[in-house]
């Protein structure tokens, strides 16, 4: 779960993977407020053996408005392995602000459902190393 400080365009998704995960996965990005999904989802073949980050190009950008939140979801593969912060040592303790992107404390969400937007929230696990590349129409002050 994301917001941004300016309007601005999505153009990337990442994902933080370990050498174990690949295959397919989609992508999509979905409105908090209406719960709506906003465009995807797309079909993303994620290479296995890398560990680190991996970069999808959406196929156009994607237009999003400052100060409205936003969710990106990136399913798992078949083969169920993706890294995820396991409680507060592994997670963010606090919102994070990089530059004009926000992200928020405990912003993991998952659903259970394939295409359902992700909702749910567990504890143990409050972030999923997923994220995007934000462009600015036009960068905020420092």
């Amino acid at each position: 779960r994301f917001s941004a400080k300016v309007d601005g365009v999505i153009t990337k998704v990442r994902i933080y993977t370990c050498e174990e995960e690949g295959g397919l996965h989609s992508v999509s990005l979905w409105d908090c407020e209406t719960q709506t999904l906003i465009d995807g989802p797309w079909d993303w073949e994620v290479d296995s053996g890398w560990r680190g980050w991996q970069e999808y190009e959406l196929p156009h950008p994607i237009a999003i408005e400052a100060n409205q939140d936003y969710i990106i979801s990136v399913s798992n593969s078949e083969d169920t392995y993706y890294p995820r912060g396991l409680g507060a040592d592994n997670s963010f303790n606090e919102p994070i602000c990089n530059g004009d992107l926000i992200t928020y404390q405990a912003s993991g969400l998952y659903s259970i459902t394939l295409g359902a937007m992700p909702n749910a929230f567990h504890p143990a696990y409050i972030n999923y190393f997923r994220d995007v590349v934000f462009v600015p129409d036009e960068p905020s002050n420092p």
